[in-house]
């Protein structure tokens, strides 16, 4: 969620801090572990921001545009980057975000043999053991890709597996305007996608132009909620983790699910739903109809 006030920015940062320090866990902000793997779809106009292959030696600056825009998104970190910048690592939990698992050399697990696929999985554990105390609850495969033996090793693990279903092109495209073209062009074409408009965005923060094009990602998604004020349909929602993603792979009987079994698609009860609408439009009305009263 976005808001220009000293105050909840002060607010989102104290909170961020105690997010990063409560309790023992330095990872309770993501998903739990234990999740079927999340898919990344949504039913609602909702979006969360994920940042691949870090930390890097963009990722500060990136932590000072979140921060500016008052937005929380979830890092998953490669091991042999978290062991070269554990101070990196370290900041990026404590500006209030979550980081997952992103392997440790970054090789297609899905040309490695199950031992291999274990063996960097221990060396990743390793490193952010090394530099956190505890291991994350989220792991990303390196480029997304899985198969039968990537899921099992993962799910084995205790790990929830999380994927993405919305790109911006950041890998092929080679400038801010690029990035935010194609994102604009991805969104156009989610109005016709099955599932819902929204979902999970994969970014990459080892690319200095994908940090400059996180301002016009978001100023995007402003400009589309004027817009939606006016036409009366449903506005875009940044939220700030996973956890409503979060699917266990245990039933209430205590059943397991398969390692492969996907999570449903992320949807918001209706109360939650409404409320939280009632609350982007009332913020968006300041912002796009009366713009001189939340000028500084």
């Amino acid at each position: 969620m976005r808001f220009s006030a000293l105050a909840i920015a002060l607010v989102l940062a104290t909170a961020g801090l105690a997010r990063a320090t409560e309790g023992d866990d330095p990872f309770h902000a993501g998903v739990p572990a234990g999740g079927r793997i999340v898919s990344g779809i949504a039913a609602h106009r909702v979006l969360h921001l994920t940042f691949d292959d870090g930390p890097e030696a963009h990722t500060l600056r990136l932590l000072d545009v979140l921060d500016a825009h008052h937005v929380r998104a979830t890092f998953f970190l490669v091991g042999f980057r978290v062991a070269q910048r554990p101070d990196v690592a370290r900041e990026i939990l404590q500006r209030g975000h979550a980081i997952g698992m992103h392997s440790y050399a970054h090789h297609d697990y899905t040309r490695m043999t199950p031992s291999a696929i274990d063996a960097d999985l221990d060396r990743a554990e390793a490193a952010f053991d090394a530099v956190f105390g505890a291991r994350p609850h989220m792991v990303r495969p390196p480029y997304g890709r899985h198969d039968a033996d990537v899921d099992a090793a993962i799910a084995d693990r205790g790990y929830t597996q999380v994927r993405w279903n919305l790109t911006a092109g950041d890998s092929h495209v080679r400038t801010a305007a690029g990035v935010v073209a194609a994102f604009r062009a991805m969104l156009d074409a989610q109005r016709d996608a099955p599932g819902g408009e929204g979902g999970i965005l994969v970014l990459h923060d080892t690319h200095p132009w994908v940090v400059d094009a996180v301002p016009g990602i978001l100023d995007e998604l402003d400009a589309r909620n004027c817009a939606a004020l006016v036409s009366g349909e449903e506005l875009w929602d940044v939220r700030d983790d996973l956890r409503e993603w979060f699917d266990p792979r245990h039933d209430r009987s205590g059943r397991r699910a398969a390692a492969s079994s996907a999570a449903l698609r992320m949807r918001l009860p209706t109360g939650a739903f409404t409320a939280r609408q009632a609350e982007l439009r009332a913020a968006a009305e300041a912002r796009c109809l009366h713009p001189e009263a939340t000028r500084p």
